[in-house]
């Protein structure tokens, strides 16, 4: 389950990255209104506030690895991260 929780915190952070060179281009806008607001306040915050919280996020996943519904709420957040890093890719390419 390690590997999986490294890779969802690494692709938040690329989600993170890709949203604000989407911004940047205005080829996007971020959805999450709380989000929007450490954007507006600093590109900085914006990517260390949500990848700490996709961190807590995965550190709460590894204290409970022994439950069934811990590892299946990792391979969740695992697509979404994928399906997120596929419309990057399809952002980018249009």
């Amino acid at each position: 389950m390690k590997p999986v929780l490294l890779t969802i915190v690494l692709a938040s952070l690329a989600d993170a990255l890709l949203t604000l060179a989407h911004l940047e281009s205005g080829l996007a806008y971020e959805a999450n209104p709380l989000m929007a607001v450490l954007i507006d306040t600093s590109g900085v915050l914006f990517v260390a506030v949500k990848v700490a919280l996709t961190g807590a996020a995965a550190l709460a996943l590894w204290h409970w690895r022994g439950y069934a519904l811990a590892r299946g709420g990792a391979t969740f957040a695992l697509g979404v991260y994928a399906l997120l890093l596929v419309w990057h890719a399809r952002v980018m390419l249009a």
